[in-house]
């Protein structure tokens, strides 16, 4: 899971889509549930090739 508030805009302490979109090959996840999406991102969410969290969604973790 990662907190994702906006897509090009600058926020102090907060991540944009533009910025995590450069970085996607270095991280060592097998999976990217994006959260805290702001209405930018939710605006924009035909661009994001990475799953959405809706509020009140359940995540299941644990061994495949």
């Amino acid at each position: 899971m990662l907190e994702c508030s906006t897509f090009e805009t600058e926020v102090p302490k907060h991540i944009r889509f533009v910025d995590l979109e450069k970085q996607l090959r270095r991280l060592e996840c097998a999976d990217l549930l994006l959260t805290h999406l702001g209405a930018e991102v939710r605006g924009r969410s035909g661009e994001i090739a990475l799953p959405l969290a809706d509020d009140g969604v359940r995540v299941s973790i644990g061994q495949r």
